[in-house]
This record gives structure tokens, sequence and C-alpha cells, in this order.
């Protein structure tokens, strides 16, 4: 949890600066000998999402990330100079907190979850053919052809609210294949 439990997006009590206070904590791991800096990723649910997808559209160093019941909103920045990164979105399709259909909540202008993927593959110039694939209880969307060989991703799970974990309980497997799949 952020100060105050948030993380600062500019609606919520804390004014912290977090993309720093995150930036000091990597810094800190990698004075470690046992931390691999080329595998840095970051994974968050509800506000934590939307640190993870503030600190992506400035990312230098994190290889992936991975926000969950939360997307862009309209105000997320993505610079032109970040490192592109692969991202994977999670969202439930009965989220009434932060809907996959956007729109205001929670004092942000939430993009749908297709309209926030579709920034981040854009951002980072990725095929705009979208690979589709659906189960029983998810689908799947997938652009590729990314610069650097990113990947970006949007899961949408059947029936999931906004704690997805407790109605998907494949859901952290999904996000661990996710960021060890990657070269």
């Amino acid at each position: 949890q952020g100060h105050l439990n948030s993380w600062n997006l500019g609606q919520e009590p804390s004014n912290a600066n977090d993309t720093a206070f995150i930036s000091t904590i990597i810094d800190t791991l990698l004075s470690y000998s046992n931390v691999d800096e080329s595998k840095i990723f970051a994974v968050g649910s509800s506000n934590g999402a939307g640190m993870v997808n503030v600190l992506g559209g400035v990312n230098k160093r994190l290889k992936a990330i991975a926000p969950i019941a939360s997307q862009l909103t309209e105000l997320t920045e993505l610079k032109t100079n970040a490192t592109p990164l692969s991202v994977f979105q999670i969202s439930g399709d009965q989220d009434l907190t932060i809907p996959i259909d956007g729109g205001i909540k929670l004092g942000h202008p939430f993009l749908s979850i297709s309209e926030s993927a579709k920034k981040w593959a854009t951002n980072f110039n990725c095929n705009q053919n979208i690979a589709i694939e659906e189960t029983k209880q998810t689908i799947l969307y997938t652009y590729s052809d990314c610069d650097n060989n990113v990947v970006v991703k949007y899961l949408v799970v059947k029936g999931a609210g906004h704690n997805i974990f407790e109605d998907y309980s494949s859901l952290w497997n999904e996000v661990w294949d996710f960021f060890s799949s990657l070269n």
C-alpha cells in the first residue's frame, strides 16, 4: 500500500511522490547480487494497478507490468521516451468499481480495457491486428510485433468482479506465466 493506504494518482489522499519512492526501492534491490536487473516486473491491483500504469508510462527499468482490475485513465501519460515494456492487463467483466467499459469512477476518467490496451499498443508500435483466444472463463486479446519485442495483452475474466482473484483462481498463475514467458 502507498502512503495513507493509497498510491498518488491525483485524486487520492496521498500526495507522495510514489514514482520516486518505487525507484528508490528498485535501486536498493539492485544493490543485492542476486537481483537480475533485466527481469524487473510490477504488478498491482485496483489503485495499485493505477500506480503500475503510471510506472509503465515513464518506464526506464521495468521489463513488464500487470495492472489488475484497473486500466489507464485519460490522464495517464505514456511518455514517448519511456522504454517499451510488456503489458498484461486483467479485468473482470462484472467489475462495478472500475468497469471494463471505462467511465468516471473514483474521481478518475478511466479508458475502457480495450482502449487502454490499444493506447499501450499504439505507443509501442504494435501490429494493430489483435489475436483473440476465448475459453469458457476468459477472453484473451494480444497485440504483437511491437517495438523491442514487447507484447501487450489484456484478459477479460467472465463473471469476475473487482476482486478478480476471488472469482478466478488461476489469476496469479496467469500473471507469472506471462512474466516468465518474456525473453
